[in-house]
């Protein structure tokens, strides 16, 4: 409401009304191509970005981002409104403080200095304070990160990699489980890794996030660390049961996987979940070697079930130390 009375109030400077018009269209744009309401989504309203989110660069925009440059228009609207409302109110007040102050005594109060030097500046201030008081954000919440994994810099001083060097990190990062990310961040190790969160090209030439996603190999890889030991300390009480992948030969049993939009360890009672079809021990080779990747590195420990898997496709590991274990690896 406000902002439609600055932009009333101010439609005549041509700023102010550019101002305007782009904080309406940033804001349609920021609600997407159909209408979500109540919680929920109304596929037969279609909004303005529904015909525009085909086109090539706007495909891959995220549409409610729009809704931070629309607030800073927003802000450059009221910015305006506050520069004219400074002399106006100054103005006003001079013609009706003489004209009512006797019959009210607003004179005794001395409200009619209000009206000269730095006291309209003030007064209309303290006003656009109020106005946008009720939307300062509150502070977030803070939730606990997931700590590096017990030797995981210690594994990889152990394996002495080059700076070029690739590393498969088990579990492998991807848009909706990014820990492997974090740990990345806060150590340095590795370099570069496998997977992640990023815009890549997808089907049809186009991007999406994941690209063409992540290989079967690789859910495959996070199936079997949610259900190993190692796994479920990281993924306390997932809520989810999964046959066990064999340690030898070529694995024959479904395990549970997350689908897009559940991470790994998702909470007890997590939903999204959906059948992961196994890889043979061949095929998991011949994906570690497109990777191109100089080592394996699993969060897992002697004994768990990603332990003995790796352990039967990659051989007996260079390093363990902790929860962490590493495989060097040709990556030709």
């Amino acid at each position: 409401m406000v902002l439609v009375l600055a932009a009333v109030a101010c439609w005549r400077r041509v700023p102010a009304r550019a101002a305007a018009v782009a904080c309406l269209v940033l804001g349609v744009f920021s609600l997407g191509g159909t209408l979500l309401f109540g919680g929920h989504y109304h596929p037969a309203i279609k909004l303005p970005w529904y015909w525009l989110q085909g086109l090539p660069l706007l495909e891959s925009a995220l549409p409610d981002r729009f809704s931070l440059l629309a607030d800073g228009t927003a802000a450059a609207l009221l910015a305006f409104a506050v520069d004219a409302a400074v002399p106006a109110f100054a103005a006003f007040a001079a013609r009706r403080v003489p004209r009512v102050g006797p019959r009210l005594g607003l004179a005794r109060l001395g409200l009619a200095r209000l009206a000269v030097g730095w006291r309209p500046a003030a007064v209309v201030m303290a006003a656009a304070v109020l106005v946008v008081l009720p939307i300062v954000p509150k502070p977030l919440p803070v939730a606990a990160a997931t700590p590096v994994p017990a030797g995981w810099s210690a594994a990889f001083a152990a394996l002495r990699l080059p700076p070029s060097a690739s590393v498969l990190v088990v579990p492998v990062p991807m848009s909706t489980f990014t820990e492997p990310l974090r740990w990345q961040a806060d150590t340095g190790e590795p370099r570069s890794m496998v997977g992640g969160y990023f815009m890549g090209p997808g089907p049809h030439g186009r991007g999406y996030i994941d690209g063409n996603g992540t290989p079967r190999a690789g859910v495959y890889l996070n199936a079997i660390w949610v259900f190993s030991q190692a796994g479920q300390r990281g993924a306390a009480a997932a809520g989810a049961s999964a046959a066990a992948a064999p340690a030898a030969g070529a694995p024959t049993a479904a395990a549970a996987a997350p689908a897009a939009g559940a991470a790994p360890n998702g909470g007890s009672g997590a939903t999204g979940y959906l059948q992961v079809k196994s890889v043979t021990n061949a095929k998991m080779r011949e994906q570690i070697r497109a990777w191109k990747v100089s080592a394996v590195v699993a969060v897992a420990t002697p004994g768990s079930r990603l332990a003995r898997y790796l352990t039967a496709i990659l051989g007996s590991p260079a390093v363990v130390t902790a929860d962490v274990m590493a495989w060097r690896v040709s990556p030709r």
